[in-house]
């Protein structure tokens, strides 16, 4: 028959040896022997009727009875407190201490039969010692005592003793929670530093309240108690607190438990005592609920030893109004705890507005509440936090915090520099949420480090961008949000980046002046905003005063590093900052290889090549189209030995899709060149260097975008080059710009300052750089045009592309013109555009001879010639010296009505005549019939006629000094660098 399985053994249960050495196999668990020392064998049956010695065994006798098997084994020493056992150690076998038992000599000790009544009251048991709790022998101590029982031995008043009788008082199995020993494995329970930790030690409440009951009489230092997931409520927990020495307890953690509300008020009772001065106390996770919060709360009102105070997971809600009282009151609490709670509404913002009063907490956590979805606590805690001077880490994620209450932290942390690190994640901040941190670190206005993990950074929300600002705006006044949107543009109207328009106050005018600086919760002065209403006003971007923005090396490291903190694993999101931040800034080639070096999937490569073709066009020191104009004079000959060039030796010409190579970009494998050639298809096609040419852009490509914004900046100085020296407007609209024929989403619109970019929308015009070639510039020789000529017929595709990036670094005439234009079909087109076209449209601006248009022009037929003046202009192809041929002229076009009054004044001056006149269909007999002045001239109609010079010239030297064609010659073929085309005014208005 086997025998019974040991309930008071069942943790460390393993098989015992039968009598006879034979061993027998057990059903069910069993563990390490090594933990509880082999029991001495059951002695002799006690008289039960004896009512003393019933009393004193109790029921642990009869729970033992089952060792009455092992009867021949020797008895153990006396278990006392402390005790030195003579038994074997518990590192070796069962099989050994059983063989040593049987063969060596055993100090006798008095068993029960010895042992009567009186002899058990004369035990003295020594004092225990730390060294008890913290030695290596401390789990056999604690097993000798509890094998005590067994031989009738009384319990000793001692901490071992005062738990096992306590465990055995409620049926319980003792648990070896007095094994302090500091080298303990896999974890201490105990540390040098006095910090007692039971995590995730099940105990429950009667266990707690024997631990309780054993910790009075422990002879080491608690100093800090950690009680998680342990299984407990209000009344173990009181109990426990109620065992430490409360002198030297200063920290308490019961978090993750089941104090509850019922449980909170029986361990309030305890934390009242006065003795204990807790300095940090962790109660999260214990559903607490507001009853027991805001108990807690206004005891730590009356009297408050705390610097840390956690109440996570408590589902909190109204008593925040209690905690934002606390804040009101000076304590000593630096560390707030309430994230993952019920925060939100109007508890949350009186909250918030308390903060602005505290002037101890340094590290305030927030997160998982519900702060941005009702009432604005997200935006009131960011402007209290203006004018608090003390907190230097906040958490706020999870909160549902916006792009609008983003824009408060961020102007909130540039104000306040004791902000040290700022926990954003998990929050839909959006792309203009990211805008707005990244403008912020780069401009080094703000020195926080922001979190950005698991934000939502794709969200398309258009409210405020630096890079794309202009356009109408609506501001409500009561909107902290707004007023940082309004305190940006008006930051940048200071300093002249911006233009303000049609501002009005409640539809009613209003004067912004320049200077004036609104602040968050200012009040409403004389010459200040109200603090209320709604400001409209439409923003016109100073093209001329916004240069692109470069990022200092300082700067760069912070915003990578943020970068790669905030997204380590999201190789998608990297790429999204990236393409926001190069949307805004232009960086060096090595920080675009380094910001590269955060992807390290081998998986990411898409997003890595993406990550490249949005860095690409902002990379500010390549020497990929970067020529001087005012200086570069051309070369008569291939620069580098060759034309087109083929550095990799890849079989591909570089400049026709080797874009990295041409960059000089670094870390991308050919799979990724590839990507990137395939994502930036328009840039390499692009040269901002003779940017002339036809365009249909999609708003939303960032590529799109970035092509638009250098046509920009090269309308930009091409109009300021043309004020600089007093050339006429000579554009399509009156007004400086090389944009023509523009169309937004197939409709008509004008391209001038008042144009915003938009995000979304395809757009479609024709530019033209009206800039000649310098005086002095030498085009390439004949022999070196022969082998121009024979590179490009070998280029096996994109040769347009191949011949517009090369353009910028040549001069031609118009001669080679004329050979490329008729190497290509006069059918063939590329994009419905034919290739002869565009052929000259690329060189318009590189060809040094241009009274020879004509001959270069000669091979194109009637369409396409009208093609060629609808896309650069007419005035683009007009020879001045030699103006003869047929003109159908739409005079509602600024520079077709400007061509007219040339034609009238050379008419007037006998230097041409005009013949076959008719205006708006009706016949002119003579000039005279006309308009006498250029001013009478209107501003629409079509007029055609037919001019023929009267004293043909091919070189300006020809000209007299007081000719009309001179002077036209000096005002349309400018040569920057020429003495001799100095003036002071231009023939025509």
């Amino acid at each position: 028959m086997k025998e019974r399985f040991p309930r008071a053994r069942l943790w460390t249960w393993d098989p015992l040896l039968r009598e006879g050495g034979k061993e027998e196999t057990y059903e069910g668990r069993s563990s390490a022997l090594t933990r509880m020392p082999p029991l001495s064998p059951q002695p002799p049956r006690r008289n039960n009727n004896n009512p003393k010695l019933k009393s004193r065994v109790g029921r642990i006798g009869r729970r033992m009875s089952y060792y009455g098997s092992l009867a021949k084994k020797p008895a153990s020493p006396l278990a006392l407190d402390p005790i030195v056992p003579i038994i074997p150690s518990p590192l070796t076998s069962p099989k050994d201490n059983l063989e040593e038992e049987m063969t060596q000599k055993h100090v006798k000790s008095p068993t029960v039969a010895a042992m009567d009544e009186d002899n058990l009251d004369e035990l003295v048991v020594s004092k225990p010692c730390a060294e008890d709790f913290l030695g290596k022998d401390v789990n056999q101590k604690f097993w000798s005592i509890y094998q005590g029982t067994t031989q009738g031995v009384r319990r000793p008043d001692s901490s071992r003793g005062r738990y096992i009788r306590h465990c055995e008082d409620e049926a319980l199995l003792p648990l070896p929670v007095l094994d302090l020993r500091i080298q303990k494995e896999p974890e201490p329970h105990y540390t040098q530093d006095g910090s007692l930790s039971y995590l995730g030690y099940f105990l429950g409440d009667k266990r707690a309240e024997a631990l309780g009951d054993a910790l009075e009489l422990l002879p080491v230092s608690v100093t800090s108690l950690s009680m998680t997931h342990s299984g407990i409520t209000g009344q173990g927990s009181a109990a426990v607190v109620t065992g430490v020495n409360k002198d030297d307890l200063v920290k308490l953690n019961f978090s993750h438990n089941k104090i509850g509300v019922k449980g909170y008020m029986k361990l309030n009772t305890v934390l009242d005592d006065t003795s204990l001065n807790l300095q940090v106390l962790n109660l999260s996770n214990n559903s607490l609920g507001d009853q027991s919060v805001s108990a807690l709360v206004k005891a730590l009102q009356k009297r408050c030893t705390l610097t840390s105070l956690i109440l996570s997971h408590n589902k909190v809600f109204h008593s925040a109004k209690l905690l934002g009282d606390l804040l009101r009151v000076k304590s000593s609490i630096t560390l707030l705890d309430l994230s993952w709670n019920q925060i939100r509404g109007e508890p949350a913002c009186h909250f918030a507005d308390a903060m602005a009063e505290n002037d101890s907490i340094l590290e305030l956590i927030l997160s998982d509440n519900s702060l941005g979805n009702s009432g604005g606590a997200d935006i009131r805690l960011a402007c209290s936090l203006l004018v608090n001077s003390t907190l230097t880490h906040l958490n706020v994620s999870n909160n549902h915090i916006k792009g609008r209450a983003v824009f408060v932290f961020v102007d909130m942390c540039k104000q306040n520099k004791t902000m040290e690190q700022l926990n954003a994640s998990s929050n839909p901040i959006g792309t203009a949420g990211v805008e707005a941190i990244l403008y912020a670190m780069a401009t080094s206005s703000m020195n926080c480090e922001w979190d950005l993990t698991n934000c939502n950074i794709e969200i398309q929300e258009y409210l405020y961008s630096h890079t794309y600002c202009t356009g109408p705006y609506e501001l409500n006044l009561a909107d902290q949000s707004d007023i940082v949107v309004l305190k940006e543009l008006m930051a940048m109207y200071t300093s002249s980046r911006i233009m303000l328009a049609n501002i009005q106050l409640n539809k009613n005018n209003f004067n912004l002046p320049k200077g004036l600086i609104p602040q968050l919760q200012s009040k409403g002065e004389k010459g200040q905003l109200p603090a209320a209403g709604k400001l409209t006003f439409h923003v016109t971007q100073d093209e001329e005063a916004s240069p692109d923005l470069h990022l200092k090396d300082i700067e760069f490291e912070r915003i990578k590093r943020m970068i790669g903190h905030s997204f380590e694993l999201d190789d998608h999101k990297k790429m999204t900052m990236i393409k926001i931040l190069a949307d805004g800034f232009c960086v060096t080639v090595n920080q675009a290889s380094t910001l590269l070096t955060l992807f390290t999937s081998p998986t990411c490569q898409a997003e890595k090549a993406s990550a490249a073709a949005a860095l690409i066009p902002q990379i500010s020191d390549s020497m990929h189209h970067n020529i001087d104009k005012d200086e570069y004079l051309g070369s008569p000959g291939p620069v580098n030995g060759v034309f087109f060039e083929d550095k990799d030796n890849d079989g591909k010409i570089d400049v026709c899709g080797d874009i990295t190579i041409l960059v000089g970009l670094q870390g991308l494998d050919q799979i990724e060149q590839g990507y990137v050639e395939q994502k930036l298809g328009k840039w390499i096609a692009f040269n901002p260097s003779n940017p002339t040419g036809f365009y249909r852009l999609n708003m939303s490509n960032f590529v799109d975008r970035r092509i638009i914004l250098k046509l920009i900046q090269a309308n930009v100085a091409d109009r300021k080059f043309r004020a600089q020296h007093k050339l006429p407007d000579v554009s399509q609209h009156g007004n400086n710009s090389g944009f023509r024929n523009a169309r937004y989403n197939h409709k008509p619109i004008s391209l001038d300052a008042s144009w915003t970019v938009p995000r979304l929308g395809v757009i479609e015009f024709d530019f033209v750089v009206t800039r000649r070639p310098p005086a002095g510039a030498i085009a390439i020789t004949d022999s070196a045009f022969e082998q121009f000529f024979k590179e490009f017929k070998a280029i096996p595709d994109m040769k347009l592309v191949g011949l517009r990036a090369i353009s910028n670094l040549y001069f031609f005439t118009a001669r080679h013109a004329q050979r490329l234009m008729e190497y290509f079909s006069p059918y063939e087109k590329i994009d419905n555009t034919l290739v002869r076209l565009e052929v000259f449209v690329i060189l318009l601006g590189r060809i040094v001879d241009e009274v020879n248009f004509n001959d270069a022009l000669s091979i194109l037929d009637n369409a396409s010639r009208k093609k060629l003046l609808e896309q650069v202009g007419i005035v683009q192809v007009f020879n001045p010296l030699s103006p003869s041929g047929k003109y159908e002229l739409n005079l509602a076009e600024h520079d077709q009505r400007y061509i007219a009054c040339l034609l009238l004044q050379l008419a007037r001056a006998e230097e041409g005549l005009l013949q076959d006149i008719s205006f708006n269909g009706e016949d002119i007999e003579s000039v005279h019939g006309l308009w006498a002045s250029d001013t009478a001239v209107p501003k629409e109609g079509i007029l055609k006629c037919k001019f023929l010079t009267a004293n043909r010239a091919n070189s300006i030297v020809q000209l007299s000094e007081t000719s009309i064609r001179r002077k036209m010659s000096l005002t349309l073929v400018f040569r920057p660098g020429d003495e001799k085309t100095a003036r002071t005014s231009s023939p025509a208005t």
